[in-house]
């Protein structure tokens, strides 16, 4: 009886392997069907003062139960892209049909070579790779350092810092002071600011420049599309523990607010002195002050959505400041070009706060356009 029940054993056995390996090789065509990255972007950090490749690679994983054709895996730049890619053992910065077996995986490797020293070499090289399949699209976003500078991302000063003007500062995911710290700035010193990258200060900043040599605040991107562009990076703020900053012969350009300072003062100095500065292509406010105080001199402030915007009152002096806002092609503005209150309305809620602000020999000048009230 042993004997009989063996064969029809090794029977079950043998279709229940067939079963699963025919399940197994089945091309999935569902558009639900899962692919895994390694890594969404790879970041290439090295900074290089001639010219240089580097190579970072990922996988793509296939955890489905059968096979997926990938339709394609594409260099979005193609043959123009700083960046160059090996996929599944293939030198091309395009491959199609490729099929990646159940619970597998392929690489992708990727080499990006940089002439610093290029005469229109961004700061940030940004490419991406596509991966189509099912009708599904995805991408893993690749960036490397450009032009020669000094890259900094997601810092926060914990010590006194000087920055000086031998090489460019680019700042990724945001600059942070931190409280009880001061930010030294010298004169001819530039920082680039990419997207989604403010800078925070919860200490003391001093940025000096000279006639000759002023510091410079604006966004990363050079080429001629964003040069003018507002709204490129977020801005400057300082929050409710700085205190004591000095801004000088300082250009603010291309922001989304350029200086915002909310707060009292914890000495008898303003919050936040401003001599001799240049704010302008801001998106929405060029100066946006609440319930604190600042001295401002001497300063111009232009094409910006809203030139001055002081709300829940505090105490300001303006002297010999120029609020010019004219309509361009990039820049239309809907606000008064200064505004002051007493009171802020947030979440339903007015706050009001004494108000002392005073303007002595200041031009106020703009083009008629549409203004909300």
């Amino acid at each position: 009886m042993m004997s009989k029940a063996l064969p029809s054993l090794a029977f079950i056995i043998v279709i229940t392997v067939l079963f699963f390996s025919c399940k197994k090789n089945d091309l999935i065509t569902s558009h639900d069907a899962s692919v895994y990255f390694s890594t969404d972007s790879l970041k290439f950090d090295t900074v290089f003062t001639s010219v240089g490749s580097v190579t970072h690679s990922f996988k793509i994983f296939n955890n489905n139960d059968g096979r997926l054709k990938l339709d394609r895996v594409k260099l979005m730049g193609g043959s123009t892209s700083a960046y160059r890619t090996n996929i599944n053992g293939a030198a091309t910065d395009e491959l199609q049909d490729v099929e990646i077996d159940a619970k597998d995986s392929i690489y992708v490797f990727v080499t990006v070579t940089i002439d610093p020293n290029a005469a229109q070499i961004p700061f940030i090289v940004s490419d991406s790779i596509l991966v189509e399949y099912n009708g599904n699209n995805k991408y893993v976003q690749l960036e490397a350092f450009g032009k020669n500078a000094r890259f900094l991302r997601a810092e926060t000063l914990s010590q006194n810092t000087t920055f000086d003007n031998s090489l460019p500062y680019v700042i990724l995911d945001g600059l942070r002071v931190d409280t009880g710290v001061s930010l030294t700035i010298l004169p001819g010193t530039e920082l680039y600011f990419h997207a989604n990258s403010p800078l925070i200060v919860d200490g003391t900043l001093d940025a000096e420049g000279t006639v000759s040599n002023r510091v410079l605040f604006t966004g990363d991107r050079l080429d001629e599309y964003y040069r003018d562009l507002p709204g490129s990076w977020p801005g400057i703020f300082f929050r409710g523990s700085s205190e004591g900053n000095h801004l000088q012969f300082c250009n603010i350009i291309n922001a989304y607010q350029g200086i915002v300072a909310s707060g009292a003062s914890s000495s008898s100095l303003p919050k936040v002195r401003i001599d001799q500065c240049e704010i302008r292509n801001i998106y929405d406010a060029g100066i946006y002050l609440l319930a604190t105080s600042a001295d401002i001199s001497n300063t111009l402030v232009a094409n910006c959505g809203s030139n001055v915007l002081i709300k829940q009152g505090g105490v300001y002096s303006f002297t010999h400041c120029t609020f010019a806002s004219y309509s361009t092609f990039n820049m239309f503005r809907t606000e008064p070009v200064v505004s002051v209150y007493n009171y802020n309305d947030g979440d339903g809620i007015r706050m009001t706060g004494d108000l002392n602000a005073t303007f002595t020999n200041c031009i106020i000048c703009f083009m008629e356009t549409v203004v909300s009230n």
